[in-house]
C-alpha cells in the first residue's frame, strides 16, 4: 500500500510542477510585488523549483526505504 502512494506521489510531482510553471500562473506572479528584495516572479520560480528539488529528493530517499 505504501508503495503505490509513493508512487501516486512521484507521479503528481511532475504535474504539480508543470501546473507551477504555466503562463496563466506566471503572469499572476509577474505583478509588480516584491518579495525579500527581488521582483515577486523570479522569487516564485526559484521557490517552486526549489519544492519540486526537495519533494523529487524526498520521494526518492522514500523509495530507496521501502527496498
Amino acid at each position: 500500500m505504501r508503495n503505490q502512494k509513493l508512487r501516486d506521489a512521484a507521479l503528481l510531482l511532475p504535474l504539480v510542477g508543470t501546473f507551477l510553471l504555466l503562463p496563466t500562473i506566471l503572469r499572476l506572479m509577474s505583478g509588480g510585488r516584491w518579495f525579500a528584495d527581488l521582483p515577486s516572479l523570479p522569487a516564485f520560480l526559484y521557490m517552486a523549483w526549489l519544492a519540486l528539488i526537495v519533494g523529487a529528493d524526498a520521494a526518492s530517499a522514500a523509495a530507496a526505504a521501502e527496498q
